[in-house]
């Protein structure tokens, strides 16, 4: 049997305010510096506002790498919302 995968971005499924609005909460409640700056990213993303989507993706990527360099351990980003 063959397997095929199909690319899965979160943009493609925050289609309503409520959508958005439960997607940024759940990020709030991870708790991570860098989770909502990546949320607010994918919601941008969904809306069709790219450059504030690459703002906050500048954002997020500066909190790990000041969380990492303060920690000592690297992390990686994780997306367990649909």
């Amino acid at each position: 049997m063959k397997v095929t995968f199909k690319e899965w971005k979160v943009e493609d499924h925050l289609k309503t305010p409520e959508d958005r609005a439960a997607y940024v909460e759940a990020a709030a409640e991870e708790g991570t510096p860098d989770a909502m700056p990546d949320a607010f990213a994918d919601v941008f993303r969904a809306m069709g506002n790219e450059s504030a989507a690459i703002a906050c993706d500048g954002i997020a990527a500066y909190l790990r790498a000041t969380s990492e360099a303060s920690s000592g351990r690297k992390r990686t980003r994780l997306c367990a919302l649909s």
